[in-house]
């Protein structure tokens, strides 16, 4: 599974040693999306130009009377050629001078006085013209063998000999050059570094720093374009310079170099070895480097999943409030007090602190009041001096906001009255009221006693999950729950709502898993029991459900590949990223259907960081750190034309593609809504031809898990069927436009052509015509988009927005506006989805619905699988004739087993409530139809009958059932 696959030898073979490869990642982002993976190809970024030709396609020869090679692409209307000289003085010096020829007219020199850099015994860098000017450098050996030239040079400067290769090849319009020390470190001197130089006779060219470009890109005359680059995946080269300059009308820089070997003193480094390219052409988008392509077996599965990652904030337990913990004492005799203490923040919430006097018979009395924070004001002291009587009352309390973790304030305070000194440490007990001190907790301004665990040596509140030990007081929000029991029913609903082919990622689950805890140290916490969590393991894989743990979902880079693996081999992996568990995982002993054969099966996916520790690093903070690949609306066009063209059918790349507000103000678990609409989310999803990846980190904070499984029904129900279409790798974009302000259309190449950059803004509107008939509108402008559609009149698509439609296979997938109302919807032959924003009745085709409603195929015509959230009914529009109904608002679903058999499961309603069922064959309405009605309670183990009655609508009989509450699942058995 580790082994690289040769995407042509020219372009990408296996890299070298990289060090500090940290740099640069900073800069050039477009070659950052393959970095991890166990199953990755090696990565390396070539020219666009370079991958839509053969090596066969160009040729290579030699001129004995000029001492002239030239390369030379066949393949093409406009030929490239290019040409090096070795009578050139400078080629004779040791230096790079290519001649370039496009379409045999314009000639010009794409880099001059290019070559190694040296540093000698002293220290000093020696550019490639003062090498040549104050040493002596001849050609050794030249070679030419097929389409690769070969030249050996020596270079002699004080006294000390060091050889170079310079190796040349072409690949379509791509001059490749792999760039070598045969020597290595010699007396002190060593080659470290290599510059282009400047290119020369451009005809004022400019430079243009194009959006998708990590560096800028050269056009001359307005005919053609090029760029010069070295890949930093390929080199050893670790800190390079980024040059862009139009010096005159003759005269240009525009690269990543100088380049050079970032050296460590004390640590040995490899021999410099670069590998750059020289690409020509009339097309800006042929010179533009490519992403890392990767041999991934399991790509086409991987387009046939949406991606679903779970945080774990979610299935906590809810209930939280506002919190406060005290800590008491009661004077034990008359006199003056001497009080000195401190309160200190021990983690990153805030806290208010507060010292209250209770005189016996009178009213209390703040002594002290001070918000604490973890930036200005961590800790304060407390003093005084003051009366008290017996039985007068000092309250000590920390309040926090309604917090899951941390709320953790540190606490000493000693009292001295007459002889006596009573101090909150050392007098810590488990006994109320010893020495004056009792231990509570407050809610509405009710204080009431905590109780002792004496196995943790604190006192703890019976209602939510606060304590306080002989140091601290810990204000933690929130009953006490069972999170992984939570988590368990919350995924098993989504197998009930119909959302198969789904990957699982449960991101930080394997941290609390591993976390050190014992058993009961886990019980005593929300996170909930050790058995709970080994029975939700054991639970989904049982139910076939494809899960991966530890992805980071702020890892904008490709899925790695499913590994197909046994549970043995998961006991004997490194941790990193597998299956959740504990500690043994305890599906070990779960009988399977291969449990015969030895071994349980199960899809795993491995998160395994690349191997190299620096590129680990970059990779993530790119990811926090770049705007790309999250791009602002200037930046749309050329990157969708890279993303779709080149990109598509070598590995199915994840969202969050495309969405330069993505990033907003995250804190560690949630992104701020406001900086994350979700429709223009899945518009740049569907722009961009991405696997779905649907995170509760993009849902709004602070939904429960009820509306994030709402938001993922209808993000899934809208994007399967277009995506199926849209990742299918052999479905190739057959189109491409651009819309300007006025309507007109451009292609990437003539929006680069015929506007300037500054305008690229205006390009806000996008069509995108696939091979089989699909048609995709994508409408980033901030007004609606208005399309005349065969299928629903005219559409109008609103802001952020897209439209897909396939007239030939009956696709159809909008968000868009009717009136003043948004909607989202979906049909394809097999499934119905329908989302209406505004609890109004939506109309779509021959249904209508008042929320979100997800239907597809049962096993027999006529019967369909229903799955309604947020909403009362599902219809048949033609007559508004019901299939599913609810006197309230109802969250279930409606599955049939086979043509006598369905289930109904309740997630939510309010208790009492009303369903009625006329989605079944015309059997079931018999009056004499021998038809049971079983209910299964939440938390019952049992089934147990239940009554039920008719009902009519618009003379259309239907079944109905009474006393519905959430958890509730029905079964509906028609027979004897």
């Amino acid at each position: 599974m580790n082994e690289y696959r040769k995407r042509g030898a020219e372009v990408s073979e296996q890299p070298r040693r990289r060090t500090g490869i940290i740099q640069i990642l900073c800069w050039i982002p477009l070659f950052v999306m393959a970095a991890a993976g166990v199953n990755a190809a090696p990565l390396s970024a070539p020219p666009v130009a370079s991958l839509l030709a053969s090596p066969e396609s160009a040729s290579a020869r030699f001129a004995l009377n000029t001492q002239e090679y030239t390369f030379s692409d066949i393949s093409k209307q406009s030929p490239v050629e290019y040409s090096l000289r070795l009578s050139d003085p400078r080629m004779a010096l040791g230096m790079i001078q290519v001649t370039g020829r496009l379409n045999t007219i314009q000639r010009f020199i794409p880099f001059y006085q290019a070559g190694f850099w040296i540093k000698d015994a002293s220290g000093e860098l020696l550019s490639p013209l003062k090498v040549a000017s104050e040493g002596k450098t001849q050609l050794i050996d030249q070679k030419l063998e097929g389409n690769r030239l070969s030249l050996d040079y020596e270079d002699t400067i004080g006294g000390v000999s060091l050889r170079k290769r310079y190796e040349f090849s072409l690949r379509g319009k791509t001059l490749i050059m792999r760039l070598s020390d045969l020597t290595g470190p010699k007396d002190g001197f060593r080659y470290v570094g290599f510059s282009f130089g400047r290119a020369r006779y451009l005809g004022r060219g400019r430079v243009m720093q194009l959006p998708t470009a990590p560096f800028p890109i050269m056009q001359s005359l307005g005919e053609y374009y090029l760029s010069t680059y070295i890949d930093p995946f390929l080199s050893n080269c670790n800190r390079f310079t980024y040059a862009s300059k139009a010096f005159n009308t003759r005269m240009t820089t525009a690269s990543n170099t100088p380049a050079w070997i970032e050296e460590t003193p004390g640590e040995p480094h490899d021999p410099l070895h670069v590998t750059a390219y020289l690409t020509i052409s009339d097309d800006p988008l042929e010179v533009l480097p490519s992403r890392p392509a990767a041999d991934d077996p399991a790509a086409a599965d991987l387009r046939n999943r949406i991606v679903m990652e779970w945080n774990e904030t979610p299935f906590l337990p809810t209930g939280l409030s506002a919190l406060s913990l005290a800590r008491r004492w009661k004077a034990q005799q008359n006199g003056f007090i001497n009080l000195n203490g401190t309160i200190e923040l021990a983690g990153q919430r805030n806290a208010q602190c507060e010292v209250v006097l209770y005189p016996s018979g009178g009213e209390p009395k703040l002594l002290f009041s001070q918000w604490l924070n973890p930036k200005d004001k961590p800790a304060t002291g407390l003093t005084g001096e003051f009366p008290m009587t017996e039985g007068d009352e000092l309250l000590f309390v920390c309040r926090t906001p309604a917090i899951m973790t941390d709320g953790e304030v540190k606490f000493r305070i000693q009292i001295k009255q007459g002889d006596e000194t009573y101090d909150s440490l050392n007098d810590f007990s488990g006994v109320q009221g010893q020495r004056g001190w009792s231990y509570e907790e407050a809610r509405d301004g009710d204080y009431s006693l905590l109780i002792w665990n004496e196995e943790k040596s604190r006192w703890e509140s019976p209602g939510s999950r606060a304590w306080q030990t002989a140091y601290s007081l810990v204000c933690r929000s929130g009953p006490r729950g069972d999170a992984f029991a939570t988590a368990k029913t919350f995924l098993e609903q989504f197998k009930a709502m119909g959302l198969d082919d789904t990957l699982m990622v449960l991101h930080n689950w394997d941290e609390r898993a591993r976390d050190e805890h014992n058993a009961t140290a886990m019980q005593s916490d929300a996170w909930g029991a050790k058995a709970s969590l080994e029975s939700l393991e054991q639970s989904l894989i049982a139910s076939g459900v494809r899960l991966a743990t530890g992805m980071p979902h702020e890892a904008a880079i490709d899925m790695t590949p499913f590994l197909s693996t046994s549970i043995a081999e998961l006991e004997e992996d490194d941790g990193e990223g597998t299956f959740l568990s504990v500690a043994e995982p305890a599906s070990s002993e779960t009988p399977t259907a291969d449990a015969e054969a030895g071994e349980t099966n199960i899809d795993v996916m491995h998160i395994a960081p690349p191997s190299d520790p620096h590129l680990t690093e970059a990779v993530y903070r790119f990811a926090w750190n770049m705007p790309f690949p999250y791009l602002l609306p200037g930046e749309f066009p050329l990157y969708v034309d890279d993303a779709l063209r080149n990109q598509r059918a070598r590995r199915p790349v994840t969202g969050f593609g495309g969405y330069a507000a993505f990033l907003g103000e995250p804190d560690d678990e949630t992104v701020d809504a406001r900086f994350f609409p979700m429709d223009e989310y899945l518009t740049a999803t569907v722009c961009f031809g991405r696997v779905p990846h649907l995170s509760d980190a993009i849902w709004k904070p602070g939904q429960s898990a009820r509306e994030i499984a709402r938001d993922a029904v209808a993000a899934y129900g809208l994007l399967k069927p277009v995506m199926a279409e849209i990742l299918d790798p052999f479905n190739a974009p057959s189109k491409i436009e651009y819309f300007d302000e006025s309507g007109q259309a451009f292609d990437a190449k003539g929006v680069l052509l015929k506007r300037s950059l500054s305008e690229l803004v205006n390009y806000n509107r996008l069509h995108i015509e696939y091979a089989n008939g699909l048609n995709v509108w994508a409408n980033r402008s901030n007004q609606e988009w208005h399309l005349e559609s065969g299928m629903l009149g005219t559409d109008r698509i609103k802001p952020g927005g897209f439209l897909a439609r396939n007239e030939r296979t009956g696709v159809f997938a909008v968000i868009g506006r009717r009136g003043h109302r948004t909607y989202s919807a979906s049909l394809n032959p097999t499934s119905i989805f329908i989302q209406s924003r505004d609890e109004g009745l939506l109309r779509l085709g021959d249904y209508a619905a008042d929320g979100v409603c997800r239907m597809t195929q049962g096993p027999a015509a006529g019967l369909w699988n229903i799955t309604l959230l947020n909403a009362h009914e599902v219809d048949e529009s033609n007559r508004l004739r019901p299939l599913l109904r609810s006197n309230e608002t109802i969250d279930c679903a409606l599955q049939w087993l086979d043509p006598n058999h369905a289930k109904l499961t309740v997630f939510h309603c309010n208790d009492g409530a009303m369903v009625e069922l006329f989605a079944a064959p015309s059997a079931w309405f018999d009056d004499n139809a021998p038809l049971n009605i079983t209910r299964k309670r939440a938390g019952a183990d049992d089934q147990a009958a239940v009554e039920w009655s008719r009902s009519e609508n618009d003379g259309q009989p239907g079944i109905r059932v009474s006393g519905v509450n959430s958890g509730d699942v029905y079964t509906f058995m028609m027979g004897e």
